[in-house]
């Protein structure tokens, strides 16, 4: 009985690990600069920039991710403040480092997707 109950202990903590290793790589990653973000999605594949401030000032969001024959590249998403977000992705690459710039005040540092 002691084997049966040490089999559970030992599956559940695995079940465990593996639920938290699953939930931490498919996690968005997000960037602020006052209000205004950027965030990735959908494995780290897609970028979107978010200005929610109403100050005049639109934003950029800047990913850098490894393409296999072009090496790193940045994919670049503006967003002028209106109702939405502004959003592109990469081709199916996942993006490594983001940050976002509100155009002439200044961005976040860059942030590293987990």
């Amino acid at each position: 009985m002691k084997i049966m109950k040490r089999i559970g202990v030992i599956a559940a903590v695995g079940a465990l690990a593996w639920a938290a290793t699953v939930s931490t790589a498919s996690a968005d990653t997000w960037a602020w600069h006052g209000s205004d973000y950027a965030v990735t999605s959908y494995y780290d594949h897609n970028l979107t920039a978010c200005d929610k401030e109403t100050d005049g000032h639109g934003v950029t969001a800047y990913g850098i991710f490894w393409h296999p024959q072009n090496g790193n590249m940045t994919l670049t998403v503006t967003d002028g403040g209106d109702e939405g977000c502004g959003g592109a992705n990469t081709g199916g690459y996942k993006i490594n480092q983001i940050k976002i710039c509100e155009n002439t005040v200044g961005c976040s540092s860059w942030k590293d997707v987990t």
